[in-house]
């Protein structure tokens, strides 16, 4: 288990919608589980927290300051090689007093995935995610990314 935080500074140009001109303080926590099966090992993991946010300058009157957000998900390895993962996100909208549900909405998506590992050092991660609450996030994202431990 940990508790982890995370400092946002606005140091993107808003005008340009390159950033939101908001600072944001991040504060959650973090658990994971592994329990050894006859093949392989399962794991549980989750996170919660809260977002606070100050006014910024996109969408100002309707900016909520508190956003709530959380995953949960498990990891299946019958192989050193390969792991096996499916995992949820979601959030509370960061927007009120709109029609668009894109932007007033809470949002969840879905990951479904896994780890190839070449070596020891080096992990290939593959993940599709769906929009669980529709039309609140991409409808579809592909998710690849190659890691290499030096």
């Amino acid at each position: 288990m940990a508790l982890r935080a995370s400092l946002k500074l606005p140091t993107g140009d808003s005008d340009q919608l390159h950033g939101s001109g908001s600072m944001d303080f991040s504060l959650w926590v973090t658990a994971s589980d592994d329990w050894k099966l006859e093949v392989g090992h399962f794991t549980l993991f989750g996170a919660a927290g809260i977002m606070a946010m100050t006014d910024g300058k996109v969408l100002q009157e309707q900016r909520r300051n508190l956003v709530g957000f959380g995953g949960l998900g498990v990891g299946w390895s019958p192989l050193r090689w390969i792991a096996f993962k499916i995992q949820t996100n979601a959030h509370t909208s960061f927007y009120r007093d709109s029609e668009l549900r894109e932007v007033n909405a809470n949002s969840a998506q879905l990951t479904v995935g896994g780890t190839l590992a070449f070596s020891n050092q080096t992990t290939l991660d593959i993940g599709v995610s769906e929009d669980l609450i529709v039309q609140t996030a991409p409808d579809v994202v592909f998710h690849f990314a190659l890691r290499h431990r030096f």
